[in-house]
């Protein structure tokens, strides 16, 4: 099953940092506002687009695979107006 949310970057990416589970990497994160009142975090490689050119209060949507009731990926979907 999938749902998708909207909401608005909160805190666009900032610094890098090393990835916890592979240090050589580095990598960014981003905070969203869902429309249903929720935040997420999403953790990505450095410079990945479009995730990290986003800025603040820029419209997103929020793909979820979902399996057995359980969230199984997010899907980051930039709207441009």
């Amino acid at each position: 099953m999938t749902i998708i949310k909207s909401g608005t970057v909160k805190y666009p990416a900032g610094k890098t940092f090393p990835n916890k589970f592979n240090p050589e990497q580095q990598q960014q994160t981003i905070v969203l506002s869902m429309d249903d009142g929720s935040e997420e975090r999403l953790y990505f490689a450095a410079g990945r687009t479009p995730h990290s050119t986003l800025s603040q209060g820029s419209p997103v949507q929020l793909i979820y695979g979902e399996r057995d009731g359980k969230t199984t990926e997010k899907k980051l979907l930039a709207i441009s107006l």
